[in-house]
């Protein structure tokens, strides 16, 4: 009985952080997508949509809420890459925020 219910503890917990795992992954990738697609077209416009601009933060926060909730399931090296894509994701943002600003020239060292 005792290693029945540790290899049901051990599944669940395997369970748990296999959808801990795909829940950062779709939020990362969600954010990294509207945030390209933000930086994008506050570059190539300078007017970006109100409905764009709200599904980027609101993709940003979410993924930043995995991060934070969900990050109990990765090692050092692993958080430091989530971070790091966070870090760019925020980049990116700042980018199309500084051209939708009519600043191109600080949009192009946020992005170097």
């Amino acid at each position: 009985i005792a290693a029945a219910n540790k290899r049901k503890s051990a599944e669940y917990l395997l369970q748990k952080e296999a959808d801990a795992l795909a829940t950062l992954l779709e939020k990362a990738e969600r954010c990294h997508t509207l945030s390209q697609e933000y930086a994008n077209a506050a570059k190539l416009q300078n007017d970006v949509s109100d409905n764009l601009i709200e599904e980027t933060n609101d993709a940003l926060a979410e993924f930043e809420a995995a991060v934070s909730t969900k990050g109990v399931f990765l090692n050092e090296e692993e958080m430091n890459a989530i971070s790091s894509h966070l870090g760019s994701v925020r980049r990116m943002l700042g980018y199309g925020d500084e051209h939708r600003r009519g600043r191109p020239n600080v949009a192009e060292e946020i992005g170097n």
